[in-house]
């Protein structure tokens, strides 16, 4: 869990721009060498996406 915790926090220190972090969508690929974490980013207004 501090693993997550501190990838979430990381994510969420960026400026975006009046966007904001869609957690909901938050995924993480195994890698050999650590993992990927990433979030997709909304603008105001901007609808979800099925897919």
């Amino acid at each position: 869990m501090p693993k997550y915790s501190t990838a979430i926090s990381r994510l969420y220190a960026h400026t975006l721009d009046g966007a904001h972090i869609v957690f909901g969508g938050l995924r993480q690929l195994l890698h050999d060498d650590g993992i990927e974490t990433a979030v997709a980013i909304r603008k105001p207004g901007q609808a979800a996406t099925a897919g």
